[in-house]
């Protein structure tokens, strides 16, 4: 009869328990959680450190902490555009779907969509900033990890080819 690590017969029952996912795999998601946590609070995914914009809607080039270059490539932020619309379609729908099914059947339509626009308008300038760090979360953990020639292109002291 086959046994468990523990050394205990196995039966039927560990058919249809979860198997755990390896060790690299907890890894890589306590990593991402990490990484996520410090961009939710408008840090460096990588080394969280603070002061990563110049002004509200300006992120500098490069990261204070570990020189991370924040563009990776020409037209890079447009991801950050993709996260600000999502966010705004999805408060657009809260308030629309929302405001008339809280007031039907007398929907006041002129408030709903004076609601709508002013919401369009305010959601996109507020959540510009955590729109950039969860862009740059999202490519680093998910599409394009971080590996040696990023790294050793982000050293100051690196030498410069042309």
């Amino acid at each position: 009869m086959a046994r468990r690590e523990d050394g205990r017969p196995r039966s039927v029952v560990d058919l249809f328990l979860p198997v755990p996912p390896p060790r690299e795999v907890r890894e890589a998601r306590r990593e991402r959680r990490a990484m996520l946590w410090r961009a939710v609070r408008g840090r460096c995914p990588l080394c969280a450190t603070p002061g990563l914009r110049r002004g509200w809607g300006a992120i500098r080039e490069r990261c204070p902490g570990c020189n991370f270059a924040f563009s990776r490539e020409r037209g890079y932020l447009s991801g950050a555009t993709w996260f600000n619309l999502s966010a705004t379609l999805l408060v657009l729908m809260v308030v629309l779907v929302g405001g008339a099914a809280v007031t039907a059947p007398d929907v006041p339509w002129v408030l709903v969509g004076t609601l709508s626009a002013l919401s369009v308008v305010v959601v996109p300038i507020l959540f510009l900033p955590l729109a950039v760090t969860l862009w740059l979360w999202v490519d680093l953990a998910y599409f394009r990890p971080l590996d040696a020639d990023d790294l050793g292109a982000n050293d100051p002291r690196a030498e410069r080819r042309p």
